[in-house]
């Protein structure tokens, strides 16, 4: 009996352990964004340099699984964080979330309360534009950053995501832009 009580109890410990609550929301100003991203157990990070002035470093952070919650209620898997590669200033980062309509939805209102709503037509034209698989949800005024919510289009197969993009006005469009070519 005392052998059930314990695996029983484990798995109650387990049941319960949830992620930690992402970092850069709702503080979006982007100080030490990586260093917190890189604390959170276990993460690994992928990182690809852009050439292209000005140089970027673009920070792919993922966990074991789940990485953290964002607004400590929405699951993220995955972050990425652009930043200048003179002086690590953060130009964008975001969270990639599983889509699900519920959770979808979750987002739109955790931004919504947090967030004036832009109309369409004031968000810049390199966040308008199609992207093939994805379509923005809503675009918001956070001050320094311009915040987008995106999910996949309807009918796309490989569409498993919901994501929240936070752009410098600053320096806008450094996160979203190809390599240079040599």
């Amino acid at each position: 009996m005392q052998r059930w009580s314990l695996v029983l109890l484990c798995w109650a410990q387990l049941a319960q352990a949830q992620p930690p609550t992402c970092p850069g929301f709702p503080d979006t100003s982007g100080h030490s964004l990586l260093a917190r991203l890189r604390a959170l157990p276990p993460v690994g990070i992928d990182e690809e340099r852009d050439s292209c002035p000005p140089a970027t470093v673009t920070s792919l952070v993922h966990g074991a699984g789940d990485l953290c919650l964002f607004n400590g209620e929405v699951l993220a898997a995955m972050a990425a964080v652009t930043a200048l590669a003179s002086d690590a200033t953060v130009v964008e980062y975001n969270y990639l979330l599983p889509y699900a309509p519920a959770a979808h939805a979750r987002l739109l209102a955790i931004l919504d309360k947090k967030y004036a709503r832009l109309p369409v037509q004031q968000a810049p034209a390199h966040l308008r534009a199609p992207v093939r698989g994805q379509e923005t949800t809503a675009f918001f005024d956070g001050g320094a950053w311009l915040v987008a919510l995106g999910k996949p289009t309807q009918g796309d197969p490989a569409g498993w995501y919901s994501n929240i993009i936070f752009e410098s006005r600053a320096h806008p469009a450094l996160g979203l832009r190809k390599r240079c070519q040599p």
